[in-house]
């Protein structure tokens, strides 16, 4: 048996690296060095380092780091090497690693920093940002539909995958990234003026999704509040860098569709957004996850966007448009 689920991994390396295959022979227009990424991280400032997988860049750009990721994967499959499947079934399977997992956290307290780790596979979709090492990190499965498609037009990339990448980089400027300077160390850096004004506006943003409800079960505004303003923050640095794009580049612009581009913008953010969960998880979600419900994702932020009602025309008092806006950043 232990043989046989060595296979199945061995399986699901290969295919991992063949996926990686494929993305790098993909011509992932901006994804290094400036473009799309670029300008949206620079809408916000100079956060240290960005960190993208090799799997992304063009071919030509790859060398870079090809020694630093056959590096990290020859420390990881070596650290992985004492771990051992037996013949237990999916659920003790599991739970062994998640004691081997376990040990090895706790053997890393009072060693230097591992900066090499890597939290996420190329092949998850997902992002993430490390307050530790003042990075975001984008693996190569997030950069697929919906989240993002060569064939989609730039507005449409801005508000999918743009959202994501402004949400991970405002993360370094919430009520817990604020934390950290920029260095990874734990240290509130902010003067006490800004932290104030910082926990007055987020105050709003608590109080908008302490109203949301759940099958009669209303949100918690404190729990989500880290989330909610990197949605909100992520919007709007993507919305400033699709247009800073626009001007850069008007020949990019499709003048001629049935929505403008910023019409296709809020769209492109809403459908990356579309998800169908079981009432019974749905519930389960809103007592312990940190995340809102996706629907909130996005009516959230977007209410609290004059750019939203200038973009479909929406008229004061629409459901889509607050009374009072929610501005953090």
């Amino acid at each position: 048996m232990e043989t046989n689920m060595m296979r199945q991994i061995q399986e699901m390396q290969r295919r991992a690296e063949e996926l990686q295959k494929q993305l790098a022979s993909m011509e992932v227009e901006g994804v290094a060095g400036g473009g799309l990424v670029g300008v949206i991280v620079n809408g916000l400032g100079d956060i240290q380092k960005v960190r993208i997988d090799a799997s992304l860049m063009k071919p030509e750009e790859q060398h870079v780091v090809e020694d630093l990721v056959a590096a990290a994967y020859a420390d990881g499959k070596k650290k992985l090497e004492s771990q051992r499947f037996q013949d237990a079934g999916f659920l003790g399977n599991l739970m062994s690693a998640a004691v081997f997992e376990s040990g090895r956290n706790l053997r890393k307290i009072g060693k230097p920093l591992d900066r090499a780790e890597w939290r996420m596979t190329p092949s998850t979709v997902n992002a993430y940002y490390n307050a530790s090492l003042n990075e975001m990190v984008f693996p190569a499965g997030i950069l697929q539909p919906p989240m993002y498609a060569r064939e989609a037009t730039d507005a449409v990339n801005f508000g999918a995958i743009g959202m994501v990448i402004g949400h991970e980089l405002t993360h370094g400027f919430d009520d817990r990234g604020r934390l950290f300077d920029a260095d990874g160390n734990l240290t509130d850096w902010w003067s006490p003026e800004a932290g104030k004004a910082f926990v007055e506006r987020a105050a709003c943003v608590k109080s908008q999704f302490d109203g949301y409800l759940v099958q009669a079960l209303p949100l918690d505004g404190a729990l989500t509040l880290s989330e909610n303003v990197a949605d909100l923050g992520g919007l709007k640095i993507a919305f400033a860098a699709m247009q800073a794009w626009a001007k850069e580049h008007p020949d990019r612009v499709v003048r001629d569709a049935r929505f403008t581009s910023e019409q296709q913008f809020f769209l492109g953010a809403a459908q990356s957004w579309c998800r169908n969960v079981r009432v019974a998880e749905a519930l389960r979600r809103v007592a312990v996850d940190p995340h809102s419900p996706a629907r909130f994702r996005i009516n959230g932020p977007f209410s609290n966007m004059p750019q939203l009602q200038a973009a479909f025309g929406c008229s004061a008092g629409a459901p889509m448009v607050r009374q009072t806006r929610c501005e953090v950043w």
